[in-house]
């Protein structure tokens, strides 16, 4: 089968550049989400017989939703589905309808930040996608950070309740009711059912709601209460729904919390046999080693015996603050009134006999790494969730805690583990096609060795409908093996692929040979072919010539490797250049052209075998840190186009250079310059150029632009939320990397 290569035949696909016009607006999909930093799913809610989490699908902590479904008979382990990945959202805890829709609230920063309330309708039939529905969004100002404050929702006859925490100041909380629209489509109605003003009714609520059967809302507030917020220790409140509908619902603060002993800053909640209220604090409690404010308790409060009386409170835990034992933040009640909770680091019961309650530890960090979800089966035992912080995944996972009998001692097993579906991490361009349309690349970490990398293929659908298909070509060990191929890899005429690592035998990094299996389904042969020395490390994606040469750069040269005169030789290396490197090198017509520093420059072969390689300096750019950056496209005059990260008033431009007369340096034009005085903003900096249907296209921040051949206009036409690295172009669509959010990306028009 043939192979084109991406970084060599772009080029010679643009030759003709026709005037650009506006095209149909484009469609942005992610075609592939890595799970090498996918964490294990957060705030976990059982629910028809699974269970469903927020998780992390990119390196920065956007959001995603996990299916986790129990094994089939004979398998250990649940298995994860991916079913909501919007790769920009931060996703708040899940509330559960009737059919088994999910409801939630994506949160997105701003300026202004966003809070979406969102329907996941389930799949018509097993196998299925989820359908996302927006049906209602907040706006909040200018917050200066992210996320938006949380929202967490309950539902309620055909409605959802609703509590929003604080956004500023004078905004410090609500409780609210969605309700359908009367048209189809239409956005839901709000109502504000009620607004902390942060006295002693508290502020700045927990994202947690709580019904009982009549319909009332409980809740927590973090301030307020004792003192005016931001002061006061929180408290604990209910809501109360009006007899006749459309009257105000009544506020009732349970119990207002005095700090110190009596603990502070309350979160989740939970109800317990009797009716009574359990629930953690942050802090508070008995002096611990974090300082005599406390480290949080576990606290009971009993319903008055006559109505209209004082909650009860009693402290039942207070943590030590030792050995990670300290911030109790989870908290659920199982049939048989016993309490599990999580904090810090562990996983721990508290059970009452004879009236006095007891802790037990069940699990800590060393097993299930620092909990971030806690739910309950449906035979009473807890699961968590667990992440260790760091490269080490060694505990992530999904955990469940049983136990023989009563009393008896308690067993961690493992139920779900990300690492077991790490296929690389934080994906770089350039990207690379085969004449199928298959995407080949690589992954800077991630893999089998976890921080070692991969090389990747995708495979397109034979429908739209379908998914693409993710095959792991390898994965990087590390050490003589190499690791973190940084730069993609070039596909040569006999299928096999090239491409560098940054780390090696020789400390410099190694350029590598994967060749393609005899059979299909076999294992790609990897194979170093040449090993950087010191502190060469490759700075340059490869490109090849039609003989099969190979070409690069370092930090410290650009290099060109012969492949060997009989199978199994060895290729042999010529510097082509020993006073510089290249960040970028592509050929046009017989010549290697590169960038490095502030400058453009040309290598040209020489006329005699053996003979040295003759260097010119096309362009150098006025402003020092312009920093051009491939991929360099041509048309049909010669004329070069690329962007300068830096250029233009500082902030970025796409130029072209024009051919000038023998010896003299090129002419740039600057076609379209980014930002603005005096500051540059978030749409500035440039990386990578594509041409298609004679308009340039490129990425800057976490979002992409078109400039138009026909007048050099500029145009914004979709945001990503990941760090880009280039477009590449291929089939009459647009392919490019986001390695915040571990995803590959295809635009369409």
């Amino acid at each position: 089968m043939m192979f084109g290569s991406n970084r060599y035949s772009q080029t010679i696909a643009v030759a003709l550049l026709c005037v650009g016009a506006a095209v149909a607006g484009p469609t942005v999909t992610p075609i592939w989400q890595f799970k090498g930093n996918a964490r294990p799913p957060a705030n976990l809610v059982y629910n028809g017989g699974n269970l469903f989490g927020v998780g992390s699908d990119g390196a920065y902590g956007l959001g995603a939703i996990a299916e986790l479904v129990p094994p089939a008979r004979g398998s250990a382990s649940w298995t994860a589905n991916t079913i909501y990945s919007p790769g920009n959202e931060y996703i708040g805890p899940l509330a559960f309808g009737p059919d088994g829709s999910i409801y939630f609230a994506g949160l997105v920063c701003g300026p202004p930040s966003q809070a979406s309330i969102f329907q996941l309708a389930p799949p018509a039939a097993p196998g299925g996608s989820w359908t996302p529905t927006v049906l209602y969004t907040f706006s909040y100002p200018s917050l200066g950070y992210c996320p938006a404050p949380e929202v967490a929702l309950a539902y309620a006859n055909g409605a959802l309740l609703g509590i929003a925490g604080g956004t500023t100041d004078e905004i410090l909380g609500m409780v609210f009711e969605l309700t359908p629209a009367p048209t189809a489509g239409a956005a839901w109605n709000l109502t504000t059912l009620y607004t902390f003003s942060g006295g002693s009714d508290g502020g700045y609520p927990y994202p947690q709601i709580v019904l009982d059967s009549s319909g009332a809302v409980y809740g927590t507030t973090v301030y307020g209460g004792s003192a005016p917020y931001p002061q006061g220790d929180g408290t604990v409140f209910m809501l109360t729904p009006p007899a006749q509908a459309g009257d105000e619902w009544t506020e009732s603060t349970l119990y207002t919390f005095a700090g110190g002993s009596d603990g502070g800053s309350p979160g989740k909640i939970a109800f317990g046999p009797n009716g009574a209220i359990y629930g953690v604090t942050y802090y508070g409690g008995t002096a611990c080693a974090y300082g005599d404010s406390g480290c949080g308790t576990v606290f009971q409060l009993l319903p008055p015996g006559d109505p209209g009386g004082a909650w009860t409170e009693s402290i039942l835990y207070a943590s030590p603050g030792e050995q990670g034992q300290e911030f109790p933040n989870g908290l659920v009640v199982a049939p048989n009134g016993a309490l599990y909770a999580t904090d810090e680091d562990d996983l721990f019961q508290l059970a009452q006999t004879g009236g006095v309650w007891t802790e037990t530890l069940i699990a800590d960090h060393t097993q299930i790494g620092m909990p971030t979800g806690l739910a309950l089966l449906p035979d009473g035992k807890p699961v968590v969730s667990g992440w260790t912080v760091g490269t080490c995944s060694c505990y992530a996972g999904v955990f469940r805690a049983s136990q023989a009998s009563t009393g008896g001692s308690w067993k961690i097993k493992s139920i779900f583990s990300p690492a077991a579906e790490n296929d690389g991490s934080e994906p770089v361009g350039p990207l690379a096609f085969d004449s199928r349309g298959a995407v080949y690349g690589t992954t800077l970490g991630g893999g089998s060795a976890t921080v070692g990398g991969t090389v990747f293929r995708l495979t397109p659908p034979q429908t739209t409908s379908q998914p693409w298909t993710e095959a792991l070509l390898y994965s990087f060990q590390g050490g003589d093996d190499g690791s973190q191929p940084c730069c993609g890899v070039v596909i040569a005429g006999n299928g096999a692929l090239y491409g560098t690592t940054a780390g090696g035998r020789l400390g410099g990094g190694t350029v590598f040979e994967l060749t393609p299996p005899e059979e299909p389904g076999g294992a790609w042969t990897k194979t170093t072919i040449h090993s950087l020395t010191g502190t060469a490390e490759p700075t340059s994606p490869l490109v090849v010539d039609g003989s099969g040469a190979l070409y690069g750069a370092t930090n410290e040269k650009v290099f060109q490797l012969m492949p060997p005169a009989a199978p199994g030789g060895k290729w042999k290396e010529a510097v082509l250049t020993a006073s510089h490197g290249a960040n970028e090198l592509v050929f046009w017509d017989g010549v290697l052209y590169g960038a490095e520093g502030a400058s453009v420059f040309q290598l040209t072969a020489p006329a005699a075998p053996g003979d040295k390689w003759a260097e010119t300096i096309l362009h150098t750019f006025m402003h020092h840190r312009a920093s051009p950056s491939g991929p360099f496209v041509f048309d049909s005059s010669g004329n070069l186009y690329g962007t300068a990260v830096l250029g233009g008033g500082g902030c970025g431009d796409v130029y072209q250079l024009a051919p000038g007369t023998t010896g003299t340096h090129w002419q740039e034009t600057i076609l379209y310059a980014f930002g603005g005085a005096p500051y540059c903003d978030s749409e500035s900096y440039p990386t990578g150029l594509a041409l298609l249907n004679g308009n340039f296209y490129g990425a800057r921040g976490g979002g992409l632009f078109e400039v138009r051949g026909s007048d050099w206009s500029e145009h914004d036409f979709g945001q990503i939320g990941g760090a880009l690295q280039g477009l590449y172009a291929n089939q009459g669509a647009l392919y490019g990397t986001a390695s915040n959010n571990d995803q590959i990306y295809q635009i369409t028009f």
